[in-house]
């Protein structure tokens, strides 16, 4: 049977349909499907990456925080030790006499307060030298531990309170300032009260409630007597031009 031309197109159109038709059904269909779910498996990917990486910049800054706090907490703990640390403390009086170009007479020990949280030795040093030196020397005592202008601690050691000074002229010496009862180059005794403060226990030697923390230039409590400790120090070294600070 001879088909005509109208019906061999008819046929031809057919087969490309069903051509283009199988292509879609197996072929693109399937491989759209594959492409979305490819795509829906980069996103959970990108998801997860980004969830992991915003956990490790979070451990990276607790990290460094914690490097921070600990380094502030050493810092700290050489301010206000965990003990009295009394022949420690005499040692950085030594030193800060050496610098300051004045003699450490001697240390002793009076006694013992809690303030709370903090705990404070009260000790009784004797220093000698010119009048300006034993300035530098207290300067140098209130230099040990401060602030900064970004509320930072600066700690160069430990922390101390002078409550009283007491300044006199040392023997054989005649008062050289004109106006004054002394001047910069005369040599004087200077007997000074100091608080060392150091972690305390929370309550006082006697279990009362703690005193309040002194402030410089104020007089302190006498609680719980302590043995009486001495220590004596040499002759400072090269004296220092005026202004020079630790």
């Amino acid at each position: 049977m001879k088909l005509s031309r109208r019906d061999t197109m008819l046929l031809v159109a057919l087969g490309l349909a069903l051509l283009v038709g199988g292509t879609w059904w197996f072929v693109v269909k399937p491989a759209n499907e594959d492409a979305a779910a490819t795509r829906e498996q980069t996103e959970q990917v990108d998801g997860q990456i980004s969830v992991i990486r915003d956990t490790l910049e979070r451990l990276e800054r607790d990290s460094q925080s914690e490097s921070v706090r600990t380094a502030d907490r050493l810092r700290l703990a050489k301010a206000i030790p965990q003990s009295a640390a009394v022949p420690g403390t005499i040692v950085q009086l030594e030193r800060l006499a050496r610098r300051s170009n004045v003699e450490l007479a001697g240390v002793k020990t009076i006694s013992r307060v809690n303030y709370g949280a903090l705990a404070g030795i009260q000790l009784e040093v004797a220093v000698e030298g010119r009048f300006f030196d034993v300035d530098d020397f207290l300067f140098r005592m209130h230099r040990l531990v401060n602030v900064n202008g970004r509320d930072k601690p600066i700690v160069k050691g430990r922390l101390l309170a002078v409550t009283t000074v007491d300044i006199d002229l040392a023997e054989g010496t005649n008062p050289g300032g004109a106006d004054a009862r002394f001047g910069p180059d005369d040599r004087v005794q200077a007997t000074l009260g100091v608080i060392a403060f150091s972690e305390g226990d929370g309550t006082t030697a006697d279990g009362t409630a703690p005193a309040a923390a002194p402030a410089a230039g104020a007089a302190t409590p006498d609680e719980s007597p302590a043995d009486d400790s001495g220590a004596s120090g040499g002759s400072g070294s090269e004296p220092q031009t005026e202004g020079e600070t630790q």
